[in-house]
């Protein structure tokens, strides 16, 4: 390195005439597909030096909230480029198109009030979501429809918010789980309310169904409706059976359950409810959240994994996990698609989702379809830390599925365990605590990813080890708790 420098022909780089400069610059430029570039000594003042080029002071830039150009620069894009900044929540480090096209504010009609929204700061890799990567493929979709139809889709569906990405995609989503149709949300939040509430509604004199540990966009939907409902123990068809019994047999009935349950890893017997619903003539409702792209033939769920696809009459998805995108959706038959299309406001209602959202979503579906290699490393990798948290006598719930929560019981301790480990060894857990989990039962929810090695699982069960024995040093006897599944190890 040494004897290049040293005979490295040199210029005035001002001027344009240094030779070296020059090449390393049309180099950079020909790696990166760019007409050109400019060397600067520092990432750091290449930043600075592009803030300030395609901004005026005043502007505001949208950029992730961990983001270099926000948290490392010391300022700069206030002090030298006179710019606020429109901070983006994202997951992992990672935006979504429908996440920056909220955060620019100016928009018509909003005049002189808010700055003008000029540049939006993008990072790959993300360091502050542990080296999170834009998938090129999802990046060239999102650009390529955001440059043919602008970031938004004009107004809801059944107006001008329908666009051929969309049809596009609820054809993607009916195929994979080989339904008669789909309907897109903006988030399988809405789709689980708002569809709950429209069949209800529908179903004069229904009885709900619902599993005691159902999530609350679940919940919501069902209260919404006020329609009668019998809660049945987690994962307890013995009960359930016991209150489709007590119910007149021709009465609409509607059975809502997950088939993984977030909270504690639980996986349901999907086929065993279907043959209790056929039994006591009644509908079945499945929210499929935690398991699409993950279980079943080319990811397509608990459902698919087990046979029964075809038989639960809804099943809800989302884009947001596996497909790496933003929104949720239904599949069912066309005559129920066709219902919550005409009747359902949260879908009539709401602007519909960015059309290069629906392409990139399908682009991403398409690729989780072929991914069983990766599908299969994260049971693999999850069964081996089950394995070692069991030998370093670290308490967790135990269960089938990728999800694995390892337990600190108290709140305050959960909070302490996911802080030290963020702190001290830069590896990020959320701690999971009341209400979303009964009291007592706090957690570190742990899932593997494709991109974890075994070398990250030992170091994860090392530093859990180091920090539990800090904080508490004697390990429980556990006993399970009623309201939890699985059991303890």
């Amino acid at each position: 390195m040494r004897k290049a420098m040293s005979e490295a022909a040199v210029g005035d780089d001002v001027l344009g005439d240094d030779p070296t400069v020059i090449e390393l610059q049309n180099k950079a430029a020909k790696i990166l597909g760019k007409e050109a570039a400019l060397y600067v000594p520092s990432g750091k003042m290449s930043n600075i030096v592009a803030t300030r080029t395609h901004t005026s002071p005043g502007d505001e830039i949208v950029t992730e909230i961990h983001s270099h150009v926000y948290k490392y620069e010391g300022g700069a894009f206030a002090a030298l480029s006179g710019c606020s900044v429109a901070l983006v929540d994202g997951k992992n480090g990672l935006m979504t198109s429908e996440q920056v096209s909220r955060s620019i504010r100016k928009a018509e009609g909003s005049l002189s009030h808010y700055p003008n929204g000029s540049l939006v700061c993008v990072e790959n890799t993300a360091q502050g979501g542990g080296g999170s990567v834009y998938s090129q493929e999802v990046i060239d979709e999102m650009v390529s429809v955001i440059n043919r139809v602008g970031t938004g889709s004009g107004g809801t569906r059944n107006i001008s918010g329908t666009t051929p990405f969309h049809q596009n995609l609820e054809r993607t989503l009916s195929k994979y789980h080989s339904k008669d149709g789909a309907l897109i949300f903006n988030s399988a939040y809405l789709a689980n309310q708002t569809t709950i509430w429209t069949l209800c509604k529908a179903l004069e004199n229904i009885c709900v169904f619902s599993d005691s540990l159902n999530h609350a966009s679940l919940i919501q939907g069902i209260k919404n409706s006020n329609s009668e409902c019998k809660i049945f123990n987690h994962n307890d068809l013995e009960h359930l059976e016991t209150l489709l019994k007590q119910t007149d047999i021709d009465r609409p009935k509607l059975i809502v359950f997950e088939s993984l349950y977030s909270m504690d890893g639980t996986i349901v017997p999907v086929d065993k409810y279907v043959k209790l619903a056929k039994k006591y003539n009644a509908l079945t409702y499945l929210d499929e959240v935690h398991a699409v792209g993950l279980y079943g033939s080319q990811g397509k769920g608990v459902a698919d994994l087990l046979g029964v696809a075809q038989d639960v009459d809804i099943i809800n998805g989302t884009l947001a996990k596996s497909f790496g995108q933003i929104g949720g959706y239904i599949v069912a038959d066309k005559e129920i698609i066709d219902y919550v299309k005409s009747y359902a406001p949260g879908f009539i209602f709401t602007t519909s989702i960015m059309p290069s959202v629906a392409a990139a979503a399908a682009k991403s579906i398409n690729i989780v379809k072929y991914a069983d290699e990766k599908r299969d490393l994260i049971m693999k990798h999850a069964q081996y830390l089950r394995l070692k948290l069991s030998e370093h006598k670290i308490p967790f719930i135990n269960s089938d599925s990728h999800i694995v929560p390892v337990m600190a019981f108290e709140s305050d301790l959960a909070k302490t365990y996911s802080k030290t480990l963020n702190e001290q060894y830069g590896i990020y857990i959320q701690p999971i605590f009341y209400p979303t989990v009964p009291k007592g039962a706090a957690r570190l929810r742990i899932t593997i990813t494709p991109k974890h090695s075994v070398n990250d699982i030992d170091e994860l069960v090392k530093a859990l080890t180091q920090v539990i024995r800090k904080n508490d040093t004697e390990q429980k006897v556990v006993s399970p708790v009623p309201e939890l599944s699985g059991s303890y190890i």
